[in-house]
């Protein structure tokens, strides 16, 4: 457990440093876009991890099962931050 929160932790701070770079942009055909901002980025990530602590409840699950699983969990926020980097291509 403590190895997965390592790797969840190394994961999504690269993909905050990438931020500055650039966001891709999402498409209703393709991957999901948790927060509906038209982007996929790092606030995704944080807006899934924040559903998954219990902050809030959105209307529209689906929009935050990233990799596509049918599961809500801390691999959907890291998959976010893997499309902003470029690491993982769109689903289409």
């Amino acid at each position: 457990m403590r190895l997965r929160k390592k790797v969840l932790s190394f994961l999504l701070s690269g993909a905050m440093t990438a931020t500055a770079f650039s966001a891709m942009p999402a498409s209703a055909a393709t991957t999901p876009d948790p927060n509906g901002d038209g982007v996929i980025d790092i606030s995704d990530a944080v807006y899934i991890m924040q559903y998954l602590v219990g902050l809030f409840e959105p209307t529209d699950l689906s929009k935050l099962d990233v990799d596509g699983n049918g599961l809500i969990s801390q691999m959907d926020a890291t998959y976010a931050g893997l499309y902003e980097i470029g690491i993982l291509p769109e689903k289409g």
